[in-house]
């Protein structure tokens, strides 16, 4: 397994899509090769901000958040729909 192969495999890997075999070249992959190490863990983190972010798309956004922000990425979301 090549690290190209590891990204490819990737979304499959985390939904528990692939055959035994796969996921444990993934894992045998992972274990010896840092950068796929640490690129599993982003990802993971990646999506896990994500469904965070998006729990529920009637919150609003934190008051933190400037108002032209807000306004310039609803419009954009306005815009893919």
């Amino acid at each position: 397994m090549t690290c190209r192969d590891v990204t490819s495999f990737l979304p499959n890997y985390l939904h528990g899509a692939l055959d035994t075999e796969d996921t444990a070249e993934i894992e045998q992959h992972t274990a010896a090769c840092d950068n796929c190490r640490e690129f599993v863990r982003e990802y993971r983190l990646t999506i896990a901000a994500s469904q965070a972010a998006f729990r529920s798309v009637d919150a609003g956004a934190p008051s933190a958040v400037p108002d032209d922000l807000v306004r310039d990425v609803g419009a954009d979301l306005g815009a893919s729909t």
